[in-house]
């Protein structure tokens, strides 16, 4: 289900200083095709069931940024749309935005937006077979795993998490 007059579609998350990101969508048209962005915006509002997804901005663009095997390059938009909501707010102070450059550090590198940094598990276990599997010298018996009567020892069912 899409506009007839759209050829291509490319939906990126635009930063927002109360909602964190709000749903942005660049445009590209078909050959001859025109459509005016009030008209993108009620098809949208019709057709996406859910209301936070509704695109909040569209532009339309005479070619979307691709990739060599011709797919949307969303960091593009990305960057786009970062200087474009940073321009604005800084609208009126002589300052603008020249480039926008894309953080390579370890928080970007493991999938972190909006600063937050993801918990990590690491369960540890003794060297000796865990009660769990059924083996070892220290098997519990069913009667014994229901009653919750030798428990295994501490280090056999530690699990331990760390906050990175």
């Amino acid at each position: 289900m899409h506009h007839p007059a759209v050829a291509f579609a490319g939906a990126i998350g635009q930063p927002d200083a109360f909602a964190g990101e709000l749903p942005c969508c660049y445009i590209e048209l078909v050959a001859g095709a025109t459509v005016t962005v009030e008209e993108l915006t009620d098809y949208a509002r019709e057709h996406i069931s859910e209301r936070a997804a509704i695109p909040k901005y569209i532009e339309i663009l005479p070619e979307l940024p691709k990739t060599a095997v011709g797919k949307i390059f969303k960091p593009d938009l990305r960057r786009m749309a970062i200087k474009r909501v940073y321009n604005s707010a800084l609208e009126g102070t002589g300052a603008q935005v020249v480039e926008v450059i894309e953080d390579k550090s370890a928080a970007s590198s493991r999938g972190c937006r909006a600063g937050r940094r993801p918990m990590r598990q690491r369960c540890k276990r003794s060297s000796a077979s865990s009660p769990a599997r059924g083996n070892g010298p220290d098997r519990l018996t069913n009667q014994q795993a229901v009653s919750g009567a030798a428990k295994p020892p501490r280090s056999a069912r530690t699990c331990s998490w760390r906050k990175l």
